[in-house]
């Protein structure tokens, strides 16, 4: 602290244009104190120092390095500068030193976790409690949540294996990407390579499933009948890619529900703008996979597809679950489920699916939605 005084006082004085003598004489001491000040020699006492932060305008803290800017400044010239240029044990002393310096900064609190838990985890014994601590005092103090995954992904990677979901929770209750991501790093910290692979291929899909939702709340309610059957025809083959298959005939199991979804909209629209022929095909590939759908038992695990992308994840039917290849079962909230279940809803709804207007009094629909409640009857 007297370094940092005596070199703020001496800025201070110079950019003041102020002499040694001049300040000596206004605080009613010698100029050779005031020189001892600036050399680090000698420390001023309590009741001078409100009189040196009064004189040049600064707040006692400002003069003495407490205030955040001095702080900030410290982290960055002298701790930031070294990120990636010491080696880990190095670093990690340097991380230690100013977590103790500065406690409550997430900055120096995310760096310190990420370089014990990922780089240094033999120090593990030692210092684990302080890891967990200076945890807890971030998501206190900090509402950046950049900051906040940080320090909590970190205290995953080295907590027992039990409290991983306890940790996980203090952001969000939610499974997502995101929770997969954390489970898979703190994997690959094990060195358990198959555990690893299995939540990356598991998140895959929980990605894959947020594009497409994305991909149906971009149509937009007011868009109009042309634009939205042109709309998921694209949605269609973006599905293909997803899934990884060239036709509809080859649509996995765990991805019927979302094309359902797809064709049921894209056969409404082709209806509303007199394009009955193409409406028909996207209706009757609907019914066949609902028809397809009823035959599978509840509970079922329902394969994904492109297995180089998802492996052998699996989706529970009618279950809000994902089984990964290495035994855990993971919350899945799909609302993928809610078109393939409710067709027969959809076809009679009297409103909300006015694109089956047109067509509602033909044969050719009349036998499709003959076909739908056959087979809710059988299932009933």
């Amino acid at each position: 602290m007297k370094n940092y005084f005596s070199n703020k006082l001496r800025e201070l004085r110079r950019n003041a244009d102020v002499t040694q003598d001049r300040l000596a004489e206004v605080l009613g001491v010698t100029p050779q104190t005031v020189s001892k000040w600036e050399r680090a020699e000698t420390y001023p006492d309590i009741e001078t120092l409100p009189g040196i932060a009064n004189y040049f305008g600064v707040s006692i803290d400002e003069l003495l390095g407490n205030d955040k800017q001095s702080e900030r400044r410290d982290i960055e010239e002298n701790f930031l500068r070294y990120l990636g240029k010491l080696n880990d044990e190095a670093w990690f002393d340097l991380c230690l030193f100013y977590l103790r310096k500065y406690p409550r900064d997430p900055q120096v609190a995310t760096l310190f976790l990420q370089q014990l838990s990922c780089n240094c985890r033999e120090k593990l014994p030692e210092y684990a409690h302080l890891a967990y601590e200076t945890c807890e005092q971030l998501l206190a103090d900090c509402a950046d949540r950049t900051y906040r995954y940080e320090a909590v992904r970190s205290i995953c990677f080295i907590c027992p294996e039990e409290e991983v979901e306890r940790w996980h929770d203090k952001l969000s209750q939610v499974w997502s990407p995101e929770r997969l991501d954390v489970w898979a790093q703190r994997c690959r910290c094990l060195d358990d390579e198959r555990s690893h692979r299995a939540f990356v291929q598991a998140a895959n899909f929980y990605e894959a499933v947020n594009m497409t939702a994305r991909l149906y709340e971009s149509e937009g309610e007011e868009s109009e009948p042309t634009f939205i059957a042109a709309w998921y025809e694209t949605v269609i083959r973006t599905l293909g890619g997803l899934s990884g298959v060239a036709t509809l005939d080859d649509v996995p199991d765990g991805w019927m529900s979302e094309y359902e979804y797809a064709l049921i909209r894209l056969s409404a629209a082709c209806f509303s703008i007199g394009e009955n022929d193409k409406g028909y095909i996207a209706l009757e590939r609907s019914v066949a996979l609902y028809e397809r759908w009823t035959n599978i038992p509840d509970a079922a695990l329902l394969d994904l597809g492109n297995p180089l992308v998802y492996g052998e994840t699996k989706i529970v039917k009618s279950q809000p679950l994902l089984l990964l290849t290495n035994g855990k079962q993971c919350p899945f909230h799909y609302r993928g489920f809610y078109a393939m279940e409710n067709l027969p809803g959809i076809l009679s709804a009297t409103s909300g699916w006015d694109g089956f207007d047109a067509v509602r009094n033909e044969d050719k629909f009349k036998q499709l939605c003959a076909r739908v409640l056959t087979v809710e009857k059988r299932t009933e």
